[in-house]
């Protein structure tokens, strides 16, 4: 499965807006998968920090998750997403309008 049919199921399984989810993606990286920022703290597709990644990935009880898998991080910020956590993408998340 592609990477963007794979976001968009992710956001269908989880309830979320496909297509802010779909942009958040596009504002955080373009869609790259190895897109590092930050001064390289972030990382990935979804520019992930890595103890935000390790403190969700516990959270959720999926320690398993590697932070330099796409669909991983994107199976992660979903989840976060729907829960009420977008304000780790404070930028992006009011650009697509997680967040105001």
């Amino acid at each position: 499965m592609s990477i963007d049919d794979y976001a968009k199921k992710a956001a269908e399984q989880t309830g979320i807006d496909t297509d802010r989810f779909l942009g958040l993606i596009t504002c955080e990286s373009n869609w790259k998968e190895d897109a590092a920022g930050d001064h390289n703290r972030s990382f990935g597709i979804l520019q992930f920090q890595k103890p935000t990644f390790a403190r969700f990935s516990k959270k959720y009880n999926m320690e398993s998750l590697d932070i330099s898998d796409s669909y991983d991080q994107i199976d992660l910020a979903a989840l976060m997403i729907r829960d009420g956590y977008q304000d780790n993408w404070l930028r992006c998340g009011r650009r697509v309008g997680f967040l105001q």
